[in-house]
């Protein structure tokens, strides 16, 4: 195993390789197995990583994302699940605008109960 970089005319890019040499029955000789890393970055001497997870994201909320602050820190949610918490938050508040007026037309009912029943009794 050895790591190799690659320049890449065309763009003008160098690659950062992990080369392994495998034996190929066909070829009855070692041939090299090359497996991208990333690419190099020439002002850092650093490999910026590419492949299945992607190229670094920068911890910034972006536009897609709606940031939450609790606390301290800030966490980013997806515009999916911030969606289904507004959802669940006004229909909280009508809940909320519901409960009040059964308060209020309760209140009423045992007020009109009350003077039916001092009614009755004389």
């Amino acid at each position: 195993m050895s790591i190799t970089r690659s320049y890449n005319k065309y763009n003008n890019t160098y690659y950062v390789y992990d080369t392994q040499y495998v034996w190929s029955e066909e070829k009855q000789k070692k041939v090299p197995k090359r497996t991208c890393i990333g690419k190099w970055d020439e002002e850092s001497n650093q490999v910026i990583p590419t492949g299945s997870e992607g190229r670094l994201r920068k911890k910034a909320a972006t536009s897609e994302e709606t940031p939450v602050i609790s606390g301290e820190t800030e966490v980013s949610i997806p515009p999916e699940i911030a969606g289904m918490f507004n959802t669940v938050a006004s229909n909280l508040k009508n809940i909320n605008v519901l409960l009040s007026e059964l308060a209020s037309n309760f209140e009423t009912i045992s007020i009109c109960l009350d003077k039916h029943k001092d009614v009755s009794e004389n």
